[in-house]
């Protein structure tokens, strides 16, 4: 399968074919990227702050 993007005059461009005209992607498909972006960075703050609350406590109990 040939997919590639590319970003044409600050807008985000795709072809499936080489020789296929670039098209810019949907409103719609962009927005599920940023949703999708927003709920990984979410639960990758979440991540960090659990791993500090149990760096503290652990510090606060005295472990290593």
């Amino acid at each position: 399968m040939y997919y590639i993007e590319k970003v044409i005059n600050g807008v985000l461009h795709y072809k499936t074919t080489p020789k296929r005209k670039w098209e810019p992607l949907s409103l719609e498909a962009l927005t599920r990227r940023v949703v999708i972006a927003e709920k990984s960075l979410q639960g990758w703050r979440q991540n960090e702050e659990s791993r500090n609350y149990f760096r503290d406590a652990d510090a606060a109990i005295g472990l290593p």
